[in-house]
């Protein structure tokens, strides 16, 4: 009987919480989120992804950094809306 709880406990916290993907993000103003292991070897530079709208994909781009001033280089301009995932 425990066990029935605790499954109904569970799927009634699935359909009452929001669904995200696990890609989405909604970035600051000004915040460049460092990609997970897009930092250097030496530290030095790093690849960060910034975006606009609700779902953080409008205007989304890659940008190279230079750490750890964590100050943009240049956008990477073949990452854009047209391909990403």
């Amino acid at each position: 009987m425990p066990h029935r709880r605790a499954i109904l406990a569970l799927l009634l916290s699935f359909a009452v919480s929001p669904a995200l993907a696990t890609a989405e993000h909604k970035y600051a103003k000004g915040e460049y989120a460092i990609i997970q292991d897009g930092r250097a070897p030496n530290g030095k530079l790093s690849v960060a992804a910034h975006g606009g709208g609700e779902s953080g994909s409008d205007g989304f781009r890659i940008y190279l950094m230079a750490e750890p001033a964590h100050r943009k280089l240049m956008t990477l301009d073949d990452v854009n809306d047209d391909n990403i995932l």
